[in-house]
């Protein structure tokens, strides 16, 4: 038997473990607070028997034992739990409280037996204190876990709370939005005023009090007259009979729900720790159950909501059953009816993309072409151009769409907007109309376009868009201008003087200077200088014409200024005898890098046409200088003078060929070096010539890479410039 001693009282907490839980689960449905108070004693006798080892093994076994059949969820171990944790303690806090009064009562002598009773006593009802608080925080969770009933939860708490704090009043007051609010529930002796459901509004609950309580403020006043606190909140309280109160928050999350208030009516009392301490797990047990409450009543409205969704779905299931069946023909009908037109708007659409793309490929062929291209819609914008066109416009694609012409092109608006307005009013296309104006891109440029207008129609009677075509016809325009002119004047040039050729053949051929040597002589002579002319019109125009089009080939090299000037000096020598005129070099020593026949005939041409426009007895000055010299050392009275373009800043060769002849008009100086321009219609015949020189000598000069201009004085005479580069690729 005493080998067995050391097991019994482990056995004994097994034994009575499992006796409370055989009590608790008979008794149960009679005493549905019992769950923690058998096993309260299980584990008190097990420490007594034994000792405190046995006792915890009570303690573990006592609270596996509820988490797995009573704490959700049901049959499952949740060792983590709070709760569960906080049950533990408490068994934990009976073993040892236990244990220790034990020790205590066999270790003093009997002297002291009767202070040691009494502490004992007082020990055991601290802790039945401390287990009746852990039976209404366990009772009100699992009530909370079982029940979803608020007010009932609610109820049930106010009234344990009154019974255990012996106190006359317990409720739960709840806050509205302005912070007046309303006492929810409560329970009160009926020798004290019952204040269920009243309003009340306390002027001094104020701003100052919200975060407090939000940060979890317990108020506990042992006599409201002592207490310091508000006339006006003190007027208040009294009138509910309030003589001590204890005020809990009851918090949701972080926001401040209402709170959990204790009233004693009778006399001023002091409220222990250990009642405030339970008021405040109270608190956060109703808070809980007033969280489970509200998603319970969402829930059950979500049900309420779904039933009411699931009637009216087997309504309409029931009349669609019916409407199914009687439209399953017609729905056949139509899903026929329906492929063929899906068939057919595929078809469309690819022949839409197929006209897409060929719409695509037509903007871009006339781009390449620069054809500009583009469409607009019945309010005049733009919704498709291609990049000919917005070339031609001077502005972006991507400035040109949802905009008008009107906006684009203001200058243009007065003949454009008709005309598209006229397309889309009568759904008839204008063809090849020539318009002429400026874009503002080249405000100072005038341009000339070919426009031709066509509707684009969503059915046969209304236009719904407007095409236009346009071509640039400047060049065009320039070259048929050139040409009318040129035709003009070589018309006339060719005609004088074959007229004079004809004429003296003709004369001869009669004979009628046969016997007078000196006209015949003259005649042929008439004859063989209006052939000249015509050799010198048509080689003048071939070099015109070569060098302009880019296929006459200069091969330049270093040579001497003074020898240029020399040789072209020497070539007109025989004409500036004759009339009596004096050709002077200025001496210089300066290189240029040009085709020496080309610019020997530039120098030709002009000291030509200053020796033919220079009076008898007359100088020309011939002057070579680098550009970036100022006054060019030639002898020249000075005169005012104007000129057809500024001098270059270039450190060129400048050329100079300065005459005493009348001079130029200030309105000729800029189209003295055009094709057949000279100073007076009378020169050609008078001075000879083909107005073709100038105009060989700009090209010469500009292939080269210089300048050419003129400055002229009615008094002075005129003095052309040009200038020529000293280096390769200068």
């Amino acid at each position: 038997m005493r080998g067995y001693r050391p097991v019994l009282p482990y056995a004994m907490a097994f034994s009575s473990t499992a006796i409370a839980l055989l009590l608790t689960l008979g008794l149960e449905p009679w005493f549905s607070r019992s769950i923690s108070s058998w096993f309260c004693l299980a584990v008190l006798i097990s420490t007594g028997y034994g000792s405190w080892r046995s006792g915890i093994l009570a303690a573990v076994l006592a609270t596996l034992v509820i988490n797995y059949v009573w704490l959700p969820p049901r049959y499952q171990f949740t060792l983590a739990d709070p709760e569960t944790l906080g049950q533990l303690g408490l068994f934990l806090l009976i073993t040892f409280g236990s244990d220790w009064l034990t020790h205590r009562t066999q270790n003093r002598p009997g002297v002291e037996v009767g202070s040691d009773i009494a502490e004992c006593q007082y020990g055991q009802n601290l802790l039945q204190q401390r287990l009746e608080q852990q039976r209404l925080i366990m009772e009100m969770s699992q009530r909370i876990r079982r029940s979803l009933h608020l007010q009932e939860i609610l109820q049930t708490t106010v009234d344990e709370v009154r019974h255990y704090l012996q106190t006359d009043r317990v409720i739960i007051f709840q806050f509205a939005p302005s912070w007046s609010g309303t006492v929810a529930v409560e329970s009160v002796d009926s020798e004290w005023k019952a204040i269920l459901s009243t309003e009340i509004n306390d002027p001094c609950f104020g701003q100052q009090y919200i975060e407090p309580f939000q940060q979890g403020l317990v108020t506990a006043k042992a006599d409201i007259y002592t207490a310091g606190i508000g006339e006006c909140h003190l007027n208040l309280l009294s009138g509910f009979q309030v003589r001590a109160n204890l005020v809990v928050p009851i918090l949701l999350g972080e926001s401040l729900w209402g709170l959990l208030i204790a009233h004693h009516c009778a006399a001023p009392r002091h409220w222990q720790p250990s009642e405030i301490e339970l008021l405040q797990q109270l608190a956060a047990q109703s808070g809980i159950a007033i969280q489970q409450a509200a998603l319970f009543e969402q829930l059950q409205t979500e049900l309420t909501e779904r039933r009411q969704i699931e009637q009216a779905l087997q309504q309409l299931n029931s009349q669609l059953e019916q409407r199914v069946t009687d439209r399953t023909t017609e729905l056949t009908q139509t899903n026929d009816r329906l492929q063929q037109e899906l068939s057919d708007r595929a078809r469309l659409q690819r022949e839409l993309l197929q006209r897409e793309q060929l719409l695509d490929g037509f903007f871009n062929a006339a781009s390449t072409a620069n054809i500009g291209l583009c469409i607009h819609d019945q309010h005049l914008r733009y919704l498709k151009l291609n990049q000919a066109l917005a070339d031609i416009n001077g502005i972006p694609i991507s400035a040109d769409f949802a905009k008008s012409s009107a906006e684009l092109l203001p200058t243009l608006a007065a003949e454009l907007m008709p005309q598209l307005q006229q397309v889309i009013a009568t759904g008839q296309p204008i063809s090849n109309l020539e318009l002429s104006g400026t874009i503002p891109s080249q405000p100072g440029i005038q341009r000339d376009w070919l426009v031709s207008y066509f509707p684009i129609f969503a059915d046969i009677n209304q236009a719904i868009a407007v095409g236009t075509i346009v071509l640039d016809i400047t060049e065009r325009k320039k070259i048929e201008q050139i040409k009318s002119e040129f035709i003009g004047i070589v018309s006339h040039e060719l005609r004088t003087p074959l007229a004079a050729i004809q004429l003296s053949l003709g004369l001869l051929k009669t004979g009628i200077y046969n016997q007078k040597p000196a006209k015949f002589q003259r005649m042929i002579e008439i004859a063989l200088i209006d052939t000249n002319r015509l050799v010198n019109l048509v080689n003048d125009i071939l070099d015109l014409e070569r060098l302009e089009s880019g296929r006459a080939v200069l091969e330049k090299t270093h040579c001497q200024a003074i020898d240029l000037m020399q040789q072209a000096v020497d070539s007109v020598q025989v004409l500036a005898t004759q009339q009596q005129i004096t050709l002077t070099i200025v001496p210089t020593h300066v290189e240029v890098w040009v085709a020496a026949d080309a610019i020997l005939q530039t120098l030709t041409n002009l000291l030509s046409n200053a020796i033919k426009f220079s009076p008898s007895g007359g100088t020309i000055w011939l002057s070579a200088q680098p550009s970036d010299t100022i006054a060019p050392p030639i002898a020249s009275p000075s005169f005012p003078t104007t000129s057809s373009s500024p001098p270059s800043s270039s450190p060129d060769i400048l050329f100079a060929v300065k005459d005493q002849g009348r001079g130029i008009p200030p309105e000729k100086l800029e189209t003295i070096f055009e094709r057949f321009q000279q100073v007076d219609a009378s020169d050609s015949r008078a001075k000879g010539g083909t107005g073709l020189g100038l105009a060989i000598c700009r090209s010469i000069i500009e292939q080269h890479g210089g300048q050419i201009w003129v400055e002229s004085s009615s008094e002075a005479g005129s003095t052309f410039f040009f200038t020529l580069p000293q280096e390769d690729g200068a």
